[in-house]
């Protein structure tokens, strides 16, 4: 409550402040008045420009997420994708939306575009190993978390998973083992 009076002080001095607008819907949202959080989103984006306008685009798809409003998720993400195609973020966070609303094609596909946009990074591969962990798909999984651990062997949290993982497939001494290493990296 104290948030939201404090962006209300300086909207009252700047009606166009895309910041004060922008944190105000933030705070309606975690206030539970998600019609005023919605209003403030829609008032920050048409005041907003350039990547503070993807910000907030990423922002109020959050809120829609949230909400259980996948397709208005979606069509936030988009925009935000096209404005920013290299973005390995904007990708993951497209295949989370897909996959809670159950289009389990187009998530692994998300997942898979952040891969191929940043093979270095660890963390691409971890995100979709979870994906098709969910799926049941444990030997993909497994093979994109071997491919994390490579990438980056001190992480523990890779080795929890694939430890999870490993005890899914009946392969209890090597799940044993992993979770071993990721309690002393931890």
């Amino acid at each position: 409550k104290r948030a939201i009076e404090e962006f209300s002080k300086v909207l009252a001095v700047d009606p166009t402040n895309v910041g004060a607008l922008w944190g105000r819907a933030n705070s309606y949202w975690e206030a539970g008045d998600n019609a005023k959080a919605q209003a403030g989103y829609d008032a920050a984006l048409a005041q907003a420009t350039g990547k503070v306008r993807l910000q907030v685009l990423a922002a109020e798809s959050g809120f829609h997420f949230s909400e259980k409003r996948y397709d208005l998720a979606l069509d936030d993400l988009s925009k935000c994708i096209e404005a920013d195609p290299a973005s390995v973020q904007l990708r993951e966070m497209s295949g989370q939306v897909y996959d809670a609303a159950g289009q389990s094609a187009k998530a692994e596909a998300a997942f898979s575009e952040a891969i191929r946009l940043a093979p270095d990074d660890p963390r691409t591969y971890r995100t979709r190993a979870t994906f098709l962990a969910k799926a049941k798909r444990y030997d993909e999984a497994l093979a994109d978390l071997a491919a994390a651990i490579v990438l980056d062997p001190t992480v523990a949290d890779a080795f929890a998973e694939r430890s999870f993982i490993l005890t899914k497939t009946d392969k209890q001494q090597a799940a044993l083992g992993d979770l071993e290493t990721a309690l002393r990296l931890e």
